[in-house]
């Protein structure tokens, strides 16, 4: 790569964030299915392939990892990775500076969204805690690359909808250090680390509400107006503190309890849809949690 290149940079800035680690949102189709196959399957065999969509943390089953390897990178760090293989070109500059006049078209779509699946390997110094010193620790990423549009409002379907994926966008495209420079280039999945994963920020849940749930012992689900309370859903789990700092754990746990609840027909496939809804952040949240790690 020429890091002398026009839009050529001599570091790469990642933030590490956690996998999401879901249970299926289609749990009940998938389990008639396979109540369907009758003797041709074991229970065994039943139980291993329905654990396979199941996020049970207390057996150590992950579910789905929708987010395997995956990495984000902003408009302007693809244009210079790009520029730096010596694959940006007039036509792909035209199409990045209407994606930023928000005047582009299916064409511009087409051309600027592009995958990359780079294999990188090196050795950086952290620091050893103990007198300033460094310690060389190896880094390895084996990901796939893509630019996140989510920002953009001509984009419909679920990512324009998904607050997550707009708040990830914001951080990267409008957070700057003090010299004028992004705080990070790319958001990469843990998943994407095969070694040297430090910091992994989770922005998967609410922390607020995550905390308001385990301190209530109860979701709340409101109608479509969000005024009238339909339902709710008591938590038995044995939480930890109520504190910001392990709402990451209380999610798990949630998102355990729901399974189980699940899984024992306790409650539907909708209402558990619903309850995981519930915790998702907001743009703003995600990238206020993305700004407080990274400047920490």
């Amino acid at each position: 790569m020429n890091t002398n290149s026009l839009y050529g940079q001599k570091t790469d800035r990642v933030i590490l964030v956690a996998d999401e680690q879901i249970t299926s949102p289609n749990y009940n189709n998938i389990k008639n299915i396979i109540n369907k196959a009758g003797k041709r399957l074991s229970q065994k065999d039943k139980e291993y392939i329905l654990g396979c969509y199941t996020f049970l943390k207390d057996k150590h089953l992950d579910g789905i990892n929708v987010s395997d390897a995956q990495a984000l990178r902003s408009l302007s760090s693809m244009r210079s990775i790009l520029d730096m293989y010596g694959k940006w070109n007039d036509q792909l500059e035209a199409a990045y500076h209407r994606f930023q006049e928000g005047t582009w078209d299916r064409n511009d779509f087409d051309i600027i969204l592009q995958t990359l699946k780079p294999f990188v390997y090196s050795v950086i110094g952290r620091n050893s805690g103990v007198d300033g010193e460094q310690i060389p620790v190896p880094i390895q990423h084996k990901n796939s690359e893509l630019v996140l549009l989510a920002m953009y409002d001509l984009i419909s379907g679920n990512i324009r909808n998904s607050e997550r994926l707009k708040g990830m966008n914001r951080f990267l495209e409008t957070v700057k250090d003090a010299d004028g420079n992004p705080i990070a280039n790319m958001i990469q999945y843990e998943s994407g680390g095969k070694s040297g994963n430090q910091g992994v920020i989770n922005i998967n849940y609410s922390h607020s509400r995550v905390m308001e749930a385990v301190k209530d012992g109860v979701i709340s689900l409101y109608n479509s107006q969000n005024r009238l309370l339909e339902d709710q859903i008591f938590l038995n789990s044995n939480f930890k503190e109520n504190t910001r700092e392990n709402s990451s754990d209380n999610f798990d746990m949630i998102k355990s309890e729901l399974t189980q609840k699940l899984v024992d027909g306790k409650i539907s496939q909708e209402t558990f849809t619903r309850c995981m809804r519930t915790f998702e952040p907001t743009a703003d949240e995600v990238v206020e949690t993305l700004t407080t790690y990274a400047t920490k």
